[in-house]
């Protein structure tokens, strides 16, 4: 019988390690996922801090204009003294609005207390003006501009929200 000769190698037979070549592979794989997931996570809280300053503006916008649109409807006259105030009277009730140098419109309904209509997120500016036809119609003409006030200063989370309209109050002379 011949004998066979066997040469050992410092290689095993069975590798069950990563070698260099698979462990560099495996953590920039690794590594390309994570960055990926990051910015991911980065965009999705960016886009909700930009549609909040969005509908925080809309929001505020819509109440203001309806609670003026409302409040002129029901008006049996107004008077508008200078364009930043607009002065209701219905039936016994008299309503100033009033746009101040603190960019906020303020709302007082007889002697009861003035407040706020909008929030602190946003800041408002705006005028009224007598928009009434030749004595046919008694319509009051509101410019009304509302602006997220955006504390962080980045443009992308600035929200502005600009409308113009005029109100006929039902009661005509």
């Amino acid at each position: 019988m011949k004998k066979q000769l066997t040469i050992n190698t410092c290689q095993p037979t069975n590798s069950r390690g990563f070698t260099l070549i698979e462990l560099i592979i495996y953590i920039g794989i690794v590594s390309i996922i994570l960055v990926s997931v990051s910015y991911l996570v980065l965009e999705v809280l960016s886009s909700q801090s930009k549609s909040y300053a969005y509908l925080e503006t809309e929001q505020n916008f819509r109440f203001v204009q309806e609670l003026i649109t409302t409040d002129i409807k029901k008006a049996d006259d107004f008077f508008v003294p200078d364009d930043q105030t607009l002065t209701l009277y219905s039936g016994t009730d008299v309503i100033n609005y009033h746009f101040d140098p603190l960019k906020k419109i303020t709302r007082q309904k007889n002697s009861e207390p003035i407040f706020d209509i909008n929030t602190d997120e946003v800041e408002v500016q705006g005028s009224f003006s007598d928009y009434s036809f030749l004595g046919r119609s008694r319509q009051v003409r509101v410019n009304l501009t509302i602006n997220n006030k955006n504390t962080s200063g980045l443009s992308d989370f600035s929200a502005l929200k600009t409308a113009a309209f005029a109100v006929e109050i039902r009661r005509r002379r």
